[in-house]
This record gives structure tokens, C-alpha cells and sequence, in this order.
């Protein structure tokens, strides 16, 4: 009867205990997750048929910091550019280049993607 006792006395001790609960799961973190999808990639070649303004440069960087992190990635260049872009409220980015660097102090190895933020005005149906 005193192991049942002591059992239960410290499940309700337990209950009563000030227990945080902390998780990266937020509305920013959200937001910023589906940035990129609202970015289309336009070639150059198609910004004659869209209606367009301009917003500014936009760049993208991919560094792979130490030997044994991930090398730098083309992709993650031009997610961070798409993330830049969203940033401006732009719904579109035209990639103009994207370089790879030779590694220095800073990073192993690294990707900069370079491109101009626009917002494309929706064609009427």
C-alpha cells in the first residue's frame, strides 16, 4: 500500500511540476518555410510577354563553413535568392548568373547566385 501510495503521489507531484514545452513550430517559422514557393524562376528570354515591374537585386549564397558540413549547393543559392525575393514582395525572380567561388578563410566552398526581384502583374482572363 506504500509503493501504490508513493506511486501516485508522485504522478500527481509530477502533474503539478512547471514543465515547458518548447517547439520551432510557429506561424513565422511557417511563413518563412513557403517563401520560396511563391517565387517563380522567369528566363530572361520571357520577361517581353509579361507585364513587370522591377523591384531591385536580389543574391543567394550557399557557404559550406567547415570540411565536414555540406558542400555548397546551386539549390540553396537560389532558395536563399527566392527567400531575398519574397523578401521585396515580389512574386518573381529572373537568375542572372550564379558563381562558384574558390575556397577562402570563410568558406570551404561557396555558391552566389545573382538576380533581379520582380513583381509580375497577373495577365487578365
Amino acid at each position: 500500500m506504500n509503493r501504490f501510495s508513493a506511486v501516485l503521489c508522485c504522478f500527481f507531484l509530477s502533474g503539478c511540476s512547471q514543465y515547458q514545452f518548447s517547439s520551432n513550430l510557429d506561424k513565422e517559422n511557417f511563413t518563412t518555410y513557403f517563401q520560396p514557393s511563391k517565387i517563380t524562376i522567369y528566363e530572361q528570354t520571357t520577361l517581353p510577354t509579361l507585364d513587370y515591374t522591377t523591384l531591385g537585386a536580389v543574391d543567394g549564397n550557399s557557404c559550406q563553413e567547415k570540411e565536414n558540413d555540406l558542400p555548397a549547393s546551386l539549390s540553396e543559392a537560389r532558395t536563399q535568392a527566392r527567400i531575398n525575393a519574397a523578401a521585396m514582395d515580389a512574386n518573381g525572380l529572373v537568375l542572372q548568373t550564379c558563381l562558384n567561388f574558390e575556397p577562402d578563410k570563410f568558406c570551404v566552398s561557396n555558391i552566389i547566385c545573382y538576380g533581379q526581384a520582380i513583381k509580375v502583374t497577373p495577365e487578365n482572363d
